[in-house]
C-alpha cells in the first residue's frame, strides 16, 4: 500500500516473439575483428555448457566441470535462501535417492569454488607443471586415437588381425 492508503499494483509487462522473418536488420560498423576468427571462436564455443545462475549466484563449476566423486555424474546445486547458503551435491543420490549414490556430502559453493581456483592458479603459475599436465592430456589424446583406428582396422591388441 502507498503512504496514503491506496492499493498499489506491481507493473506487469509482457513479450512476445517476433517471428524472424519480422525482424529488422541492423546495421553494425566494422568491429575491426576478421569474420574468420569471430566465426572460429563462435565454432570453438558451440559445444560449450551454460552455468548455472540458479538463486541468483553464479554457478561456477557447473555445466559438467565438478563431478561426483564416487558415481561420476555431474553435481547440482543447491541454494538455502533463508541462510544464503549455497552447496554443490551429487545429483544422482539428489534426484533417485540414498542408495543411487554413496555421496552424502554437500559442498560449500565458496569453499570449493576457491579451493579449484587456488589450484588451478598454482597449475597456471607453475610453467613446467602446466607443460607436464598439457604433455599428459596429449598423451592421452593420442592413445585414445590410436587405440580407434586399432579397432576401425580390425586389428587385435596382439598385432595380429582378429
Amino acid at each position: 500500500m502507498k503512504s496514503n492508503g491506496e492499493k498499489s499494483y506491481p507493473k506487469v509487462r509482457n513479450s512476445v516473439d517476433v517471428p524472424r522473418e519480422e525482424w529488422t536488420g541492423v546495421p553494425v560498423p566494422d568491429s575491426g575483428i576478421l569474420r574468420d576468427l569471430v566465426l572460429a571462436a563462435r565454432n570453438a564455443i558451440k559445444e560449450n555448457k551454460k552455468c548455472s545462475n540458479a538463486g541468483r549466484y553464479f554457478w561456477e563449476l557447473t555445466g559438467s566441470v565438478m563431478r561426483c566423486g564416487e558415481c561420476g555424474v555431474a553435481m547440482g546445486t543447491n541454494h538455502i535462501t533463508g541462510r544464503d547458503a549455497r552447496y554443490y551435491r551429487c545429483t544422482r543420490r539428489y534426484g533417485r535417492g540414498v542408495g543411487a549414490c554413496t555421496m552424502s556430502k554437500n559442498f560449500r559453493a565458496e569453499k570449493t569454488e576457491a579451493a579449484v581456483w587456488n589450484f588451478v592458479s598454482g597449475v597456471l603459475k607453475d610453467p613446467e607443471r602446466l607443460r607436464a599436465g598439457l604433455d599428459e592430456i596429449c598423451l592421452g589424446s593420442k592413445l585414445r586415437r590410436a587405440a580407434i583406428l586399432k579397432r576401425k582396422s580390425g586389428v587385435g591388441s596382439s598385432g595380429s588381425p582378429k
